[in-house]
């Protein structure tokens, strides 16, 4: 007998007993002892009798069980609607898991690509909340970490460019990308890109997409500034020439005037040979970048060389060249002969132009950790401290009208800085107005030589 049939009989051949006893009681209570032994077995008839009535009782349920039973195991081995929910359950259940673990994916495989991202990716809903921000928008926006999802963005960051093209984006009006300074005081340009999120509903938030600027930004405005500087460094040589040019053919014009223009025409033809040439030798070397040719090579060599084309001119001006003794111990670098010739030949070029008779121009070379340097050090007129930034600017010139007097083209600090950097050095100067000017040259020396020193020390 099935356990659950034989508790419903105990249970209900109990309840049966309890109510028997409880009518018997009044019967036998306070009587004697013949009298107790006839309750006794009173009371165990009492007990049969409630057995047998458990019996009638339990039976239908049983039989009642037993008949849902059968019939759920003949729905089930027909294959009827009890299977037929029951693998529609199993199936919905089994596509649901597949589901949610496909979008945890996706959303895991998204979040992993936006935040290895070089932009600034931010994305926000109706209420202007932060759905989504990876590390380099934190970055871009000067924040410490990611913003929360859920967090308002305003209340960590205050950018009134992004948040009226997102404003304006949610509320359906189409953005330009834009520009914007950063709202962190560090001179950043800011590439703004907002887009509306759709969805069949409507209009579910923002994405706004963030780039630095900065560098492509000035190198458009560097182009720009050197277009501009050519068309006028061009012009008005060549309106010299023309305007010399028609003076001499006049056939009025005496034999004096005639040659005093052709020498005006001559002299402004030189200067845009010049300007040619210099722009035609820094595209070469901008166009070589890293595939410039170099070798091992000690520094004393292009040094020396530069020095000894300029001594006449230094001479003539009255000014003292000196070209300090070259260590014979400094370690060689990697160099191109002829460039650094050129480097070295235009600042001591330019330290004689603008140092005064009776002034001094000294060259020395020595070694500073992993690199040499070179100095060029002169006691001229030096160059006002709001000017050094932009020195090395094509065409910039300090005094413009000196300078063109002086015969410069206003690259060769151009020049000189292109071909140091394509050395895997750089250029700096150190001057100050009317006590001369220090340009330093560090180019860094071989890998093994450096090695070989550091472990000989």
């Amino acid at each position: 007998m099935p356990r659950s049939s034989f508790r419903l009989r105990a249970w209900l051949a109990l309840l049966l007993l309890c109510a028997a006893g409880a009518a018997a009681w009044p019967l036998v209570s306070g009587a004697g002892d013949l009298r107790l032994l006839a309750g006794l077995v009173f009371a165990g008839l009492l007990a049969l009798a409630a057995w047998a009535g458990s019996i009638a009782l339990a039976r239908p349920v049983e039989e009642l069980a037993e008949h849902a039973r059968a019939v759920v195991r003949s729905q089930v081995r027909s294959g009827g609607e009890i299977a037929e929910i029951e693998r529609a359950l199993e199936l919905a259940t089994e596509q649901a898991r597949l589901e949610t673990e496909r979008a945890a994916n996706t959303r895991l495989h998204t979040a992993s690509l936006l935040s290895g991202m070089a932009e600034g990716v931010v994305a926000v809903d109706l209420q202007e909340r932060v759905l989504f921000m990876n590390r380099s928008a934190a970055n871009l926006l000067g924040l410490d970490a990611e913003l929360p999802e859920g967090a308002r963005l305003w209340e960590s960051l205050r950018f009134p460019a992004l948040e009226r093209a997102l404003r304006g984006s949610i509320d359906g009006i189409p953005q330009e990308p834009l520009d914007a300074p950063s709202p962190q005081p560090d001179g950043r340009t800011l590439s703004i890109s907002v887009h509306a999120v759709r969805s069949q509903h409507g209009f579910q938030g923002a994405v706004a997409l963030l780039l630095d600027v900065t560098a492509v930004r000035k190198v458009e405005q560097m182009r720009i500034d050197f277009v501009a500087n050519v068309s006028h460094e061009l012009r008005t040589p060549l309106a010299a020439v023309l305007g010399a040019l028609e003076t001499v053919a006049d056939a009025q014009t005496d034999a004096a005037t005639t040659t005093r223009f052709l020498e005006i025409a001559q002299r402004n033809a030189s200067r845009l040979q010049a300007i040619v040439s210099d722009l035609l030798e820094l595209s070469s070397i901008e166009s070589q970048a890293s595939r410039m040719p170099l070798e091992p090579m000690g520094i004393g060599s292009p040094l020396r060389s530069a020095a000894a084309a300029l001594a006449g001119a230094a001479e003539s001006k009255g000014v003292a060249l000196v070209v300090e003794p070259v260590p014979a111990d400094l370690p060689p670098i990697s160099g191109n002969h002829g460039r650094l010739e050129r480097v070295f030949t235009n600042l001591i070029e330019n330290a004689i132009k603008y140092t005064q008779k009776g002034g001094h121009v000294r060259a020395r070379a020595r070694l500073a950790g992993r690199a040499l340097e070179v100095e060029i050090e002169d006691d001229g007129i030096g160059i006002p401290a709001a000017h050094l930034p932009r020195v090395f600017e094509r065409f910039y010139r300090v005094d413009r009208s000196r300078s063109r007097e002086m015969g410069g083209t206003g690259l060769g600090l151009a020049i000189v800085k292109h071909v140091v950097r394509a050395h895997g050095g750089n250029v700096e100067v150190e001057s100050e107005e009317g006590r001369g000017a220090l340009f330093r040259v560090r180019l860094p020396v071989l890998a093994g030589e450096a090695a070989a020193r550091r472990s000989a020390g």
